[in-house]
């Protein structure tokens, strides 16, 4: 059966009509195909046809058991919500809001495709994006000048920034769309509108949004082919297959299956199997998820408030399942992660000890999982100034699943205090497992597996001597103390004699080579050396996915000595120059400041920022370098030396503060 709905009957599907049902993944869209879907909407192009089914008979999938729906939404959740998006107001509570330029920029040698220019914007990106198809980032000029223009300071961060302030800063003459909306369905002809519009555009509360010069007659022609679109718009029709009653029967899941495959699976699962691998590209993660939320819908709501302030709620589940599956198992190592066959199959078998120990964790709105949660954020002091900085914590999440399952573990038996300082067996693992990409996920995992027969059954010292085997294994890198018999002199890097700085082929046949390659690679023992710099400046959390890409950060990792003084393109550079742009490269030349006073310095001698005596102390910053010349670092040996000797001294200072947090092992 086929139905067909309004743009205006399919935004108030939420007040009754539909429900998103609890397998649903969650929204994976970018801006580029928010913004080009309501193009085409407004142009009347077809959008393709959603898939219901009805919620008679299928309520164990309600995510909200008090909703009167009348159908499932199984296909086209993303569409939902880029149609629903642009209707949402403009205020602070809002994630994302949907705006409308009545005065573009001439975008016909750009090769833009658009007709109508939606333009959105995020809490992560409040200044929008570029005009163009590929919805660009925008420079960082560009930032500095929408920050300041949304808050009325110079030096606000881009954390004060509210949506209510935010509005498209490349856009001509921006008005979000549900105002829009309201002016047309509040006018009586096109004029109407079209005069609706340009006082809302030129009214004293709006008059700094967009271009300081509005071209009256511009706003009017775009204004009126707006509303020649939204008329159309009334007799716009997109379909919905309306899918047999049965597919959701909980009846039809398969729960006996013994070979991992899918020549049992139940059509409800084959369906949302293909849903979430034939659109929009998602993880293996969101996709087990998916299937948890069929199988154990009632988890759901629990997960996802627990995860909200620390990881994807897809994320979380799977450490949940495998915890319950390595408690419940005899044997010694952690579970992997569940298949989508072994999700099912545990939903039905109420007397395995993994299926009790899933509902435990998630009894009471998850209370257990959420004391472990808080128990390992607690034992990485996440959050104090010296803590550990939430974005590391976040990273060993994403990248190292495996160690964050062992903190979990520790938390379950209680053993997070046994050990010394957590935070720094916990970076210790993230950041020096010996492999590549290749080989890396397997040593951790065997690492870890090692680890945990001692959180069973060890103490300190077990822990110790399980740790030193690991790295006469070769699969842990031992954490030397800086000496002078390794690295920690400069002397070792600096000849005497001849004509080179440093003979890098000597270097690198040290036995402590691959320690040092770490020290001076890892940007995240940047960030934890200077966290009591790090941490207030920052107010982030990493968790939000929002913020992973793009420049929604508001840090960057800045060469405090420009890298183009000794690289830069048509100018020739001295005989040092090779080896001063090794030491550019390295951990002692980065320090995480905001993007902002970043992008500022350019390649000038400019240390303003590094100036105050706190933040210097805090951010290691040696003032010699200011004696530093930009004409001379890699021509004259004096120079050279001295930024090796200030560089080097920086690095290893940092690997020190790191280094600790991981005394009471190594001790």
């Amino acid at each position: 059966m086929i139905e067909t709905y309004s743009i205006e009957e399919i935004k108030d599907w939420d007040k009754g009509e539909i429900e998103i049902p609890s397998l649903q993944r969650g929204l994976v869209w970018n801006p580029r195909q928010v913004e080009l879907l309501w193009d085409s909407i407004l142009r009347g192009f077809p959008i393709g046809s959603f898939a219901l089914a009805p919620v008679e008979g299928n309520e164990w999938q309600r995510s909200d058991g008090n909703k009167p729906a009348r159908y499932f939404l199984l296909d086209g959740q993303q569409r939902y919500n880029a149609i629903k998006a642009a209707f949402v107001p403009w205020r602070d509570d809002a994630e994302s809001v949907l705006w409308i330029d009545f005065m573009p920029q001439d975008m016909s040698q750009g090769g833009s495709t658009r007709h109508f220019w939606i333009k959105v914007v995020t809490k992560a990106h409040p200044w929008g994006f570029g005009n163009n198809d590929a919805c660009s980032m925008l420079g960082v000029a560009c930032y500095r000048l929408a920050i300041e223009n949304f808050t009325g300071k110079r030096t606000a961060r881009f954390q004060e920034v509210k949506m209510s302030q935010a509005w498209p800063f490349v856009a001509g003459a921006p008005m979000p769309f549900a105002d829009a909306f309201d002016c047309f369905k509040c006018s009586k002809n096109k004029d109407d509108f079209c005069e609706r519009v340009k006082s809302w555009i030129r009214s004293p509360n709006h008059e700094k949004i967009g271009s300081k010069e509005k071209k009256v007659e511009l706003i009017r022609n775009v204004a009126a082919n707006l509303y020649e679109a939204l008329q159309r718009l009334k007799e716009y029709r997109i379909a919905a297959n309306v899918l047999c009653p049965e597919l959701l029967l909980k009846d039809d899941i398969c729960i006996n299956d013994v070979n991992d495959d899918n020549s049992n699976a139940s059509s409800l699962e084959l369906l949302f199997t293909r849903i979430n691998t034939e659109g929009t590209r998602i993880s293996s993660y969101d996709l087990r998820y998916s299937a948890i939320k069929a199988y154990w819908g009632d988890i759901k709501n629990a997960n996802d408030e627990i995860a909200a302030k620390i990881m994807p709620a897809a994320r979380l589940v799977i450490f949940a399942f495998r915890l319950a599956q390595t408690l419940s198992s005899e044997k010694g190592g952690f579970a992997n992660e569940p298949s989508i066959h072994y999700i099912r199959r545990l939903s039905g078998r109420k007397d395995d000890e993994a299926y009790k120990y899933v509902r435990e964790l998630y009894r009471d709105k998850g209370t257990r999982l959420k004391g472990l949660i808080d128990a390992v954020e607690e034992a990485l002091r996440v959050g104090p100034t010296d803590g550990m900085p939430a974005v590391i914590r976040t990273s060993i999440i994403m990248h190292s699943p495996d160690v964050y399952l062992l903190l979990l573990y520790m938390a379950y038996k209680g053993r997070l205090n046994d050990f010394g300082k957590i935070a720094g067996i916990a970076t210790w693992l993230h950041w020096f497992v010996v492999g590549d990409r290749k080989t890396r996920e397997r040593n951790c995992r065997i690492v870890v597996n090692e680890i945990k027969t001692v959180v069973d059954t060890g103490d300190l010292p077990s822990l110790r001597k399980c740790l030193s085997d690991l790295c006469e294994k070769r699969l842990l890198l031992w954490l030397d103390k800086a000496s002078d018999e390794n690295f920690r002199s400069s002397g070792k890097f600096l000849n005497e004699t001849g004509d080179k700085l440093c003979d890098w082929k000597y270097v690198e046949q040290q036995e402590w080579y691959p320690l040092l390659f770490k020290i001076w690679t890892l940007r995240e023992l940047v960030i934890f050396a200077t966290r009591r710099y790090f941490n207030p400046e920052f107010e982030y959390d990493p968790a939000e996915v929002q913020f992973w890409t793009g420049h929604a950060r508001p840090w960057d990792m800045d060469h405090i000595v420009p890298k183009s003084w000794v690289s830069k393109k048509r100018v020739k550079m001295g005989p040092w120059k090779e080896v001063c742009l090794k030491w550019i490269g390295s951990n002692g030349n980065f320090a995480a400041i905001p993007f902002t006073d970043n992008r500022s310095k350019n390649d000038q001698p400019n240390w303003t920022y590094y100036e105050d005596e706190e933040r210097a102390k805090s951010l290691f910053f040696d003032k010699e370098l200011e004696k530093l010349n930009p004409r001379d670092l890699t021509c004259k040996p004096d120079q050279a030396r001295m930024f090796i000797e200030l560089t080097h001294k920086r690095m290893i200072d940092m690997y020190e503060e790191w280094r600790k947090e991981v005394v009471d092992f190594l001790d």
